[in-house]
């Protein structure tokens, strides 16, 4: 007994009639017929009472339409729920995936996020690492990462990224709670000319440096760049240990700091914060997670 014989004999059983479903299933006569005896014997018993015209079932024959109606009538459905199966979704997806962030308020975020994911899609490995800016889209250029959390300015998005925008935000100056503007509601680049500025970034390599550099000197201002520094908790620590002030977006994560206060620049041009992979990629687990990782901004 095969599955051929079964089929054959379900759709035979159907029709009734050797000739149209000879013509149906594209099978010649003889071959049903033939079917239909083996099945015969198989069962040891008569499934047709053969007529001049048409085939009749007998109770036997009647009894094995039955038990097979639940599984042919629902054949495609069958098909269709293995080929779904086959696709990978959260529950069953087995795969890597590669993060890296900045240190401001949503990229702190990303680890917690890691952590709820994998108690829900254990089989998804997740490596998160925090990068500084150029390193990161670097990496995502050549795909040894994933998806990236960033400060940027839209002169910096590229065709190739799929990216959302988490939030806006303006430059604004970090400094000691003592210094002499830190209650200030805002400031002008231009109050700050004879300041100690700690950068971040690098004047030959940086686009943030560039990117502030460059504003100063539209307002007039040439800052003075006592010390330069790839991350932005290296920054924040100088200026906590009062080595100068620093031009950073209001996203800095101050608030792990102590003694250091923002404060708004007057007519700051406008950053924002977002989440950026490669349209090229082909990793499923990047929609899950950032789906996951909107929900859980939502609710936090």
């Amino acid at each position: 007994m095969n599955y051929n014989k079964l089929k054959y004999f379900y759709e035979i059983a159907k029709i009734q009639n050797l000739s149209r479903a000879s013509e149906l299933l594209y099978v010649s006569q003889s071959s049903l017929s033939k079917t239909i005896a083996d099945l015969e014997k198989d069962f040891g018993t008569q499934l047709f009472i053969r007529t001049n015209r048409n085939l009749v079932l007998t109770e036997a024959g009647k009894e094995l339409q039955r038990q097979l109606e639940s599984f042919f009538s629902n054949e495609q459905t069958l098909y269709a729920k293995v080929r779904q199966a086959a696709v990978p979704t959260g529950a069953n997806l087995s795969a890597k995936l590669h993060i890296g962030f900045m240190a401001f308020d949503h990229g702190l975020f990303v680890p917690d996020t890691i952590k709820a994911f994998h108690q829900k899609y254990p089989a998804i490995q997740i490596t998160a690492r925090r990068y500084n800016k150029k390193e990161m889209f670097k990496k995502l250029d050549n795909q040894t990462l994933d998806m990236i959390w960033a400060i940027f300015s839209m002169d910096e998005l590229v065709d190739e990224y799929d990216y959302k925008i988490l939030d806006e935000h303006h430059f604004s100056i970090i400094a000691r709670d003592d210094h002499p503007m830190a209650n200030r509601n805002a400031i002008s680049i231009t109050e700050l000319q004879n300041e100690s500025f700690i950068a971040h970034g690098h004047r030959k390599n940086s686009n943030e440096y560039a990117y502030y550099f460059d504003w100063c000197n539209r307002c007039g201002v040439q800052p003075n760049i006592v010390a330069e520094y790839d991350y932005v908790e290296s920054v924040m620590l100088m200026v906590q240990a009062g080595s100068g002030i620093a031009i950073l977006s209001d996203a800095a994560p101050i608030h792990a700091f102590k003694n250091l206060v923002s404060i708004p620049l007057d007519n700051a041009p406008i950053l924002y914060s977002g989440v950026f992979w490669r349209k090229d990629n082909g990793n499923k687990a990047i929609s899950l997670f950032s789906q996951f990782y909107w929900e859980a901004l939502n609710d936090r």
